[in-house]
């Protein structure tokens, strides 16, 4: 007999080319998924494929980028370990040029850095303070106020690495950790600041200036992780205290 879709010759019981099976009774027909050309399975196979390709590059870029990452942080992690040797005077031409403290000598490097830190003037005074350091290579405060001259010249990098020399010279001092908040608000780590500032208003100072610069770093950092509320309340207590920047703190985090 003749299949009732195609018109081509079959027997019974028997499936035709184009995909038809007949029923043992020949009474009913059932139809059969019909199996798809062979173009269109290797069009499929090539499509697939292709999506496997492109995964891969994928793949292959993002490793690309972990590998550069990390060549980055090791390089950076090198820079760090090479500028602590070289400022704490580690090297033997150091050591024989100054091979004892000058305190006289120390306090006048420290004064002329000062005087150009208040300028602005922050290459000047990181020259200064390193040549400090030669003289006197284990003082938190040298540390510290290089690490603020670094800041000011947007030499953030060196700025880390001269806080944390101070702060593992002097564990637990507030102005460096203060400062550790101001340098991480730069770097826009907002939550690392919000912990040292909140650390250095906490722990407080005997000096009320430093109080009042304390609260509003604190309240600058309240600021960026959303609390804007509380830092205006923050602030005000700074205001009280006699916080400088209150104006320009103000604005900028009502701006927020």
């Amino acid at each position: 007999m003749n299949c009732p879709i195609c018109r081509k010759e079959m027997s019974a019981s028997a499936r035709c080319e184009c995909g038809y099976e007949l029923t043992t009774d020949f009474s009913a027909y059932r139809t059969v998924t019909p199996i798809p050309p062979q173009d269109a399975l290797l069009r499929r196979l090539i499509q697939k494929t292709a999506r496997q390709d492109a995964l891969i590059s994928e793949q292959d870029s993002l490793i690309r980028e972990q590998k550069a990452t990390l060549h980055e942080q090791n390089s950076l992690i090198e820079k760090q370990k090479q500028l602590i040797e070289a400022l704490s005077g580690n090297t033997s031409e150091s050591e024989n040029v100054h091979s004892a403290p000058d305190p006289k000598k120390v306090q006048s490097l420290i004064y002329k850095a000062q005087v150009a830190y208040d300028k602005g003037e922050a290459a000047d005074a990181v020259k200064l303070l390193e040549e400090a350091l030669k003289y006197s290579p284990e003082d938190c405060d040298i540390w510290n106020k290089l690490g603020r001259a670094n800041r000011l010249g947007g030499n953030l990098v060196h700025a880390r690495v001269c806080y944390e020399k101070a702060l593992s010279l002097k564990p637990g001092s507030v102005d460096v950790i203060a400062n550790l908040g101001v340098l991480e608000i730069f770097c826009g780590n907002y939550e690392l600041a919000y912990r040292y500032c909140r650390q250095a208003y906490e722990t407080g100072s005997k000096n009320a200036a430093d109080n009042a610069t304390y609260a509003g770093n604190y309240a600058v950092a309240l600021a960026r992780v959303g609390k804007k509320d509380e830092a205006l309340q923050l602030l005000e207590i700074a205001r009280k205290r006699g916080y400088a920047n209150y104006a320009k703190i103000k604005e900028m985090i009502e701006q927020l």
